[in-house]
């Protein structure tokens, strides 16, 4: 099974390669002091935060990403 953007942070966050991502895309959600709050939805869901949203391209790249991410 592998990762996508509908998948939970809180399960992106539990693999190595996840990890990097989101501190790769999203390093000012990882260093946040609500970060453990998002755990529960989805990478997609964050995203669409004004705060944490990506550019489109950006946003392509990270959702390419997750998808070779096997868990």
């Amino acid at each position: 099974m592998y990762l996508s953007v509908q998948s939970k942070i809180g399960e992106i966050y539990e693999t190595e390669q996840g990890r990097r991502l989101l501190e790769h895309y999203l390093p000012k959600l990882v260093r946040s002091p609500s970060f453990q709050m998002t755990y529960g939805m989805s990478f997609h869901g964050v995203c669409k935060f004004r705060r944490w949203k990506l550019k489109r391209s950006v946003y392509a790249e990270a959702a390419a990403a997750l998808e070779e991410i096997e868990i």
